[in-house]
């Protein structure tokens, strides 16, 4: 083959190679939902999350307030959370496995904890669930982040107890890690609330922090103990 031609089309290769990738389908559903993301195996991490959330339920006047996290995932997929009180000390734990399809809480005053299996994330047919729209790319924390913005409308309940809502969510997502270096969510009833994460190491966690410790007693399921579902 003449050596033009072969350049030429080998450039055109990779152009229509970079525009596939670049046209890839966006998530259907929030990364937070899907344990195929943020239980990625053979990606492990520790990291610290900065979080502030702004209450604007109309029922009192809005206040802001801002807390940490350190999480951890092991290379088995593993993600443990620690959250704190204002005052810095432990508040509580919650590890979610997404090979046995669990969730754990741990209340560190108390020394209790609660199992409880996590739900299976579906994907609602359109026109009920998220609509998804492309936003753009961000670096944050020194990694390179694809943005996408989540809106969904929840309708009232049946007894009038609780109005309709539009929840709308923004995450940018590494690919690299596999993690939402920053996270925006905003509801008509409850306000907003942002997550960023300040420092990630690619290193892997101690094993024994995905454990109950032996000292503590294990709960009846409770429905308190379950996380948020899409």
């Amino acid at each position: 083959m003449n050596p033009s031609l072969l350049r030429h089309t080998t450039l055109l290769a990779c152009a229509l190679a970079a525009a596939i990738a670049g046209a890839q389908a966006p998530p259907a559903i929030p990364p937070r939902a899907d344990p195929t993301f943020w239980g990625c195996p053979n990606k492990p991490y520790i990291l610290k999350l900065t979080i502030t959330s702004t209450n604007n339920d109309g029922a009192s006047a809005p206040h802001t307030n801002t807390s940490e996290e350190n999480v951890f995932r092991d290379s088995a997929g593993r993600v443990r959370t620690e959250s704190f009180y204002d005052s810095g000390r432990p508040m509580a734990v919650f590890i979610r496995d997404p090979n046995k399809s669990t969730f754990t809480q741990m209340m560190i005053v108390s020394k209790s904890a609660f199992v409880v299996s996590l739900p299976r994330p579906t994907i609602p047919p359109p026109g009920r669930g998220w609509s998804v729209e492309r936003l753009p790319s961000r670096v944050i924390a020194g990694f390179p982040a694809k943005g996408f913005r989540f809106t969904r409308t929840i309708p009232a309940s049946a007894d009038g107890k609780r109005a309709e809502d539009t929840v709308v969510e923004e995450d940018w997502i590494s690919e690299e890690l596999s993690v939402v270096l920053e996270q925006r969510t905003d509801t008509q009833h409850s306000g907003t609330s942002t997550s960023t994460v300040s420092s990630v190491r690619q290193v892997e966690p101690d094993s024994s922090l995905f454990s109950i410790p032996s000292d503590y007693k294990l709960q009846q399921n409770s429905e308190s103990a379950r996380p948020e579902t899409p």
